[in-house]
């Protein structure tokens, strides 16, 4: 897997902007999520898109999401970060020189952080080898631990091998309680996959 990587350019890869949210999005159903409550703190945000593709949404960044200092918080298996390989091609954090790498089968759990309640969507780069799928989990649960939902995204990587970030992943709605404790777990299918820039967009501005 890592040959397939180290033979591909990240740097140069094509980029796939994508304006909607083509993907195979499964209903928010019931289920064992966070049970840690995370209060939110203040948060720095910008229009991290509107170079890529016109997207002039607000987005702050997932804790650790860039991978610039390795994966703190996260939990990996059959993972590595990929320091000295560049990152996404619009450098929306600036420019850096690490991603996650997912061999096929590998996964990324991110740390428990906080949304508003009823808020949130999220925007993330990847690419991947031929055939391979991004599975996207996203568990979410009230500050009160009362109100459990999730929501699962599957995103194909391109054809042509380059970066793509979807826009419109929506984090599951909950209405009880006063904010939101949201976890990310990204898996690879089917293929090795590399992830960069996990954004989040606070008010939901689709």
């Amino acid at each position: 897997m890592a040959g397939s990587l180290r033979g591909w350019s990240l740097r140069a890869a094509a980029f796939v902007a994508v304006a909607g949210a083509a993907l195979a999005a499964g209903a928010p159903t019931a289920s064992a999520a966070t049970t840690a409550t995370v209060g939110c703190t203040t948060r720095t945000v910008a229009q991290k898109f509107q170079s890529v593709d016109g997207d002039s949404n607000n987005y702050f960044t997932a804790p650790g999401g860039t991978f610039e200092s390795g994966a703190p918080g996260w939990t990996l298996t059959n993972t590595w970060l990929g320091s000295g390989w560049g990152n996404d091609p619009y450098h929306v954090d600036g420019a850096g020189s690490s991603l996650l790498f997912l061999n096929s089968g590998g996964s990324a759990l991110s740390p428990i952080f906080c949304n508003q309640l009823g808020e949130g969507s999220l925007r993330f780069f990847f690419a991947g080898g031929a055939g391979a799928r991004v599975h996207l989990h996203i568990d979410a649960t009230n500050d009160t631990g009362g109100n459990v939902s999730t929501l699962d995204w599957e995103m194909p990587v391109p054809d042509n091998g380059g970066w793509v970030s979807y826009k419109g992943i929506q984090m599951p709605y909950l209405y009880s309680g006063n904010y939101e404790n949201v976890q990310l777990r990204f898996t690879a299918i089917n293929n090795w996959a590399v992830i960069d820039d996990v954004e989040i967009d606070p008010w939901r501005s689709l």
